[in-house]
């Protein structure tokens, strides 16, 4: 498996992981901050850890520029997801339009954040696999 297509796949999972924490964090919390500060915090680490690990097993592959293959990849994954992103960001809106509550709504735009973000990397992943 190509270095980038292992920095994906692990970042889709660490995605994940921190998405599942915050929807855990938000089920618990009443306020706003609290959990996104414990979301931030807990990716940001995850993915300093997720690179360095896959860094120092293969510096080679880490250090190389990417290629034409990777680059078409990447923003086609990019693409894609942006338009989900703006699908979701849209739907969120519909649904502060009937329900009226703003809370709802900043947490439904994270999570279309934190899903688009998966998206991306799981595109990639699989763009990179597959071939485009």
């Amino acid at each position: 498996m190509a270095f980038r297509e292992k920095t994906a796949w692990a970042m889709a999972v660490v995605m994940l992981l921190t998405g599942l924490f915050y929807a855990w964090q938000v089920t618990r919390a009443h306020a706003l901050l609290p959990a996104l500060v414990g979301y931030t915090i807990v990716a940001i680490v995850l993915s300093i850890v997720v690179h360095t690990a896959l860094a120092l097993g293969n510096p080679a592959d880490a250090r190389a520029p990417r290629d034409e293959h990777e680059r078409l990849a990447i923003a086609l994954a990019g693409y894609r997801s942006g338009v989900a992103l703006a699908a979701m960001v849209a739907t969120s809106a519909c649904v502060f339009v009937l329900v009226g509550d703003g809370r709802l709504l900043f947490h439904l735009v994270i999570g279309s954040l934190i899903v688009a973000q998966i998206g991306t990397y799981g595109q990639e992943a699989w763009l990179l696999r597959r071939g485009i």
